[in-house]
């Protein structure tokens, strides 16, 4: 905002045509005569009364692992600033939807071999299911589904919204062994795929990669005191996602992260850029987003089915023992 020559531009039109307007809080207020908006001479974002580094940090220390309490406490110990539960909670619920926007429009170019799964999380106190398919190649998150069922139909919409992302179908399916997988895969997929069902201890095409996937959502959720509904679940996973695509780097992937390694040219890599986006003065890549079918979009946010209290055992129809494989071809040929 403060250029060369000490010309000051707007942050809302970047017009020079600007006057001062008096200070708050110690920073010079400036007022645009081309919009008619006060801003200020400082790094703050231009709809927030404190600077984008204390917002950017609390987005990375939440995606981190820390809780809302904490990164209150962390803020009050290395900015000075001690921001109350709810201001954190609106930041944090105001750019994980900016980030999902974002980045929900670019297509990864992905490999053919895909990994399907489903872990168990904490609703309101009951258990709901969250299903996930995930690139073995570039561990890219192709698509996710919040439900209370584990049938046929959630796995379909699963599947669709991987195909609907990927723009292509995979050559081979790693699963366990829910039929609901089998089903699913023969009506999404067709003969376009081998449906492999394994394990997470099978020394070839093992499913370890998800679990690990799972493992890392997991540990992020242990500090948090559950999801209250479903619109928060959806809101979580969905941010925690795009946080793990295109913001956290891999050792795996030498560094990258999986959007890059999925060849991916995108801006806004770290909380920093994500918070600026749709700022005026900000140039954002031009990118044609893929069009998701309004009936898909729709399924992807319904989380089906009744609750039921956490500690039910569930059962497999199916069963894979470990280092078995099975393969179901999408479409029965003729002895």
């Amino acid at each position: 905002m403060n250029e060369m020559n000490n010309v000051i531009n707007c942050k809302h039109c970047e017009s020079e045509n600007v006057i001062k307007f008096g200070i708050q809080s110690g920073t010079q207020m400036y007022f645009c005569k081309d919009c008619n908006r006060k801003f200020k001479d400082d790094d703050a974002l231009f709809d927030c009364r404190v600077p984008a580094e204390y917002v950017s940090s609390a987005m990375s220390m939440y995606y981190r692992g820390m809780s809302i309490e904490d990164i209150c406490q962390q803020l009050k110990m290395n900015k000075g600033y001690h921001p109350s539960k709810s201001v954190v909670f609106k930041w944090i619920n105001k750019f994980t939807d900016k980030a999902v926007d974002h980045y929900a429009k670019y297509r990864p170019q992905v490999g053919d071999t895909w990994i399907a799964d489903e872990t168990v999380l904490s609703l309101d106190g009951n258990d709901v299911w969250l299903w996930d398919i995930i690139d073995d190649k570039t561990r890219f998150l192709l698509a996710s589904k919040l439900s209370y069922t584990r049938n046929t139909s959630d796995a379909r919409t699963l599947f669709q919204l991987a195909k609907n992302r990927a723009g292509k179908s995979p050559k081979a399916l790693l699963t366990d062994g829910l039929r609901a997988y089998i089903d699913a895969s023969m009506e999404v997929f067709g003969d376009e795929s081998d449906h492999i069902r394994t394990s997470p201890t099978a020394k070839e095409n093992s499913t370890n990669r998800i679990e690990r996937w799972h493992s890392t959502l997991k540990e992020r959720t242990k500090v948090m005191r559950a999801l209250r509904n479903p619109e928060s679940a959806l809101r979580f996973t969905d941010g925690f996602i795009a946080y793990y695509n295109f913001i956290r780097p891999h050792e795996g992937l030498n560094g990258q992260t999986p959007a890059e390694s999925a060849g991916i040219d995108y801006d806004a890599k770290n909380w920093s850029e994500v918070i600026r986006i749709g700022e005026p003065n900000r140039i954002t890549k031009i990118v044609k987003p893929y069009k998701v079918p309004t009936e898909l979009r729709k399924a992807r946010r319904v989380v089906t089915g009744k609750p039921y209290k956490s500690g039910r055992k569930y059962k497999v129809k199916t069963e894979v023992k470990p280092g078995v494989m099975a393969i179901e071809r999408s479409r029965k040929k003729a002895i």
